[in-house]
């Protein structure tokens, strides 16, 4: 339940329906008999490509493995993660052993580079399929990613391999590096019993804290420089979606942490970016700024209103309005409630995924040209769970 000016609104129901249609979509579209997870498609469910992105296939796996594990035992979804284990076995390293960012329709990879972010999910897809299955060949995947990245990002040097899809400046080490990892670790480590796998990821949230947010300006920046005197665009972009989702994954570490400082720092820091990132014209989260305004803003169609950041909007201010009372979030989430439901599902059970600024539907993506069931699923689970309780 959630409290709004003294007032108790519901939201179980109409989160469970919503989870309930968007998973039933990908279901019906995107689970080929070869298995893995089909994910490019459009809202209707036709094929763009057989191309299927190695990072899409992990946050799969980690979102059918949870859904089953955590919500419902549904059979499909069990299935589901099984065939995208089976997949992920077969495709998508390279000759380095090590994860690749996409493969074509016969399963080659189409190119060498470690890609980064395709290690993190899956990782935390094979460690999921583990919490939920006991399988130890998952686990081992896992910990060898476990072991790859960890050496890797000790250096820092985010120029040794693949960032794609981010936009990497020279020089420049990625907040959505330390966001992405830093839960990931931790929740490995927790799931296993390993301290020491705590603390890495716990290193790197807190350095979202140290190094990413600038308590002067008041706003967390996506890229990190050793030169911080130059102004540029890239020194001043902040990306909006990143820091609300970032911030229920630092919320959920320093929790389990018990450190309540800390927590109070991410609730004011999100209310802070959801104040600077909301369109005072025509309402939505844009999706990056310029911290002084300034033009061009570094992120490609930075005035985008993306499904995912208000998916993520609305898990993040539901788990600071249960750590404050505040209700400023809840006032925050009845906001962005309205404005996602007003905009983006379809009659199908899937998502517009990007609107214009004005927020209209537009043919273009402001990211990979892909669907796939991770944002949505994990924060309506999550929140489901939070409200439940």
């Amino acid at each position: 339940m959630l409290y709004d000016h003294g007032k108790m609104f519901d939201l179980v129901s109409k989160y469970r329906e919503t989870l309930d249609d968007y998973m039933s979509f990908f279901v019906k579209y995107c689970l080929p008999e070869d298995g893995g997870l089909r994910n490019c498609v459009d809202d209707d469910g036709n094929i763009i490509s057989e191309d299927r992105y190695i990072w899409h296939q992990g946050r799969g796996l980690w979102i059918f493995s949870r859904l089953y594990d955590l919500l419902e035992q549904k059979s499909d979804w069990l299935k589901a993660a099984d065939n995208i284990f089976g997949y992920l076995c077969r495709n998508g390293r390279n000759k380095n052993n090590r994860w690749g960012f996409m493969v074509d329709s016969n399963g080659n990879i189409t190119e060498d580079t470690v890609n980064i972010f395709s290690e993190c999910f899956v990782m935390s897809g094979m460690g999921e399929y583990f919490r939920t299955t006991g399988n130890k060949k998952a686990l081992d995947i896992a910990l060898d990613s476990y072991e790859f990245t960890s050496s890797v990002l000790k250096n820092r040097n985010d120029h040794d391999f693949s960032v794609l899809p981010i936009r990497q400046p020279d020089g420049a080490r990625l907040h959505s590096i330390n966001m992405a990892f830093s839960l990931a670790y931790y929740d490995l480590g927790k799931l296993i019993g390993r301290r020491d796998i705590c603390e890495t990821g716990l290193a790197l949230a807190n350095e979202v804290l140290t190094d990413y947010y600038d308590p002067d300006k008041d706003i967390v920046f996506e890229y990190g420089f050793d030169d911080k005197r130059k102004d540029t665009p890239e020194r001043r972009v902040c990306n909006i979606g990143h820091v609300v989702e970032c911030m229920w994954f630092l919320l959920s570490i320093y929790e389990r942490e018990g450190d309540t400082k800390a927590m109070d720092m991410c609730c004011h820091i999100l209310l802070r970016h959801l104040e600077i990132g909301w369109d005072p014209l025509y309402d939505g989260l844009l999706l990056a700024i310029d911290a002084e305004g300034k033009k061009p803003v570094f992120w490609d169609k930075h005035d985008y209103k993306g499904w995912w950041v208000h998916t993520e909007a609305l898990l993040s201010t539901l788990f600071a309005y249960k750590h404050t009372g505040d209700g400023q979030f809840a006032n925050w989430h009845r906001k962005i409630y309205e404005y996602a439901y007003s905009k983006y599902p379809l009659p199908n059970g899937t998502w517009i995924h990007w609107l214009d600024r004005m927020g209209n539907t537009v043919s273009d993506s402001g990211g990979l040209p892909s669907k796939d069931p991770y944002h949505l699923p994990r924060a309506f689970m999550y929140m489901i769970r939070m409200i439940e309780q």
